[in-house]
């Protein structure tokens, strides 16, 4: 007779092959997916800034629930309509990428910062 322990690792095994299997049909984006994250993230590293006002954020990049990462950035280093055509792009592969598999979705939610401000030349991040 297996132990519990056995038992528990072979369906997380045999559950997590079930759930990639299920994006095969996106795995011709991957490498679009990789290259259009790699501009995104060169794009928006440099967080520094002279205003509040120049700290920003925004969601993207949705799982196939509807949950999404948040991205921050100032516009005093990125170019807001360079990099918002960049994140519709990655969002719609996104998208095709982890159609629905049937399996079911966990229930997540992204917080929104609570504020974004300019502190010693670079965005800063809160949450309450």
């Amino acid at each position: 007779m297996r132990k519990p322990q056995y038992f528990c690792l072979s369906f997380l095994l045999v559950f997590s092959l079930l759930t990639l299997s299920g994006c095969g049909k996106g795995n011709s984006n991957s490498a679009q997916l990789d290259a259009l994250q790699s501009q995104i993230t060169a794009m928006t590293k440099d967080l520094s800034c002279t205003s509040d006002s120049q700290c920003q954020w925004t969601y993207y990049a949705p799982d196939s629930c509807g949950a999404s990462r948040l991205l921050f950035y100032s516009t005093k280093s990125t170019d807001v309509n360079q990099l918002n055509p960049l994140i519709s792009q990655y969002d719609q592969l996104l998208q095709q990428y982890n159609a629905p598999s049937g399996h079911p979705c966990p229930l997540c939610v992204t917080a929104p910062p609570t504020s974004m401000f300019c502190q010693n030349s670079t965005c800063q991040v809160t949450y309450h």
